[in-house]
């Protein structure tokens, strides 16, 4: 019986965002839009991350973790254990902050045989579909999502 390989998300969120300071809050849960409370037709803030959380899990992501520094203690409390976004999310502690390889190395005991989902948690991006349109002359862009 062949076993199954688990995807996991790694989202690092060591950064101190100096060059947006001050901010209220760590840059990966700063509002950006709003989205629907589950069950719900209330609205509330969606954290940049969130946007990043909820690709990860169309793409088949159940766990994920953000790799933190001390300090970014708000990002758990806004996430808590992933209910929200209907994944599992745990938080490792970085050491030092050495950049990403080093961020990635903090995560491997973790990650064992798994695929791996990296992405920047403060970071928004949206997959693009690029057509053609003889009639225009111009290139159409439509989300690859719809």
């Amino acid at each position: 019986m062949e076993k199954s390989v688990d995807i996991v998300g790694i989202l690092p969120a060591g950064g101190r965002g100096i060059r947006i300071d001050p901010l209220p809050c760590s840059k990966e849960i700063f509002p950006i839009g709003f989205g629907k409370v589950a069950g719900t037709d209330n609205m509330r803030p969606k954290a940049v991350s969130q946007y990043l959380l909820e690709k990860m899990r169309k793409a088949g992501v159940k766990k994920a973790y953000f790799i933190l520094r001390e300090g970014k203690w708000d990002i758990p409390k806004y996430f808590g254990d992933g209910a929200s976004v209907d994944m599992n999310l745990g938080y490792l502690m970085m050491r030092l902050p050495f950049g990403t390889p080093y961020t990635l190395d903090q995560a491997y005991p973790f990650l064992s045989d798994a695929i791996v989902v990296f992405g920047f948690s403060d970071i928004l991006f949206a997959w693009m579909r690029l057509s053609f349109n003889y009639s225009t002359g111009r290139l159409q862009q439509r989300p690859m999502w719809r």
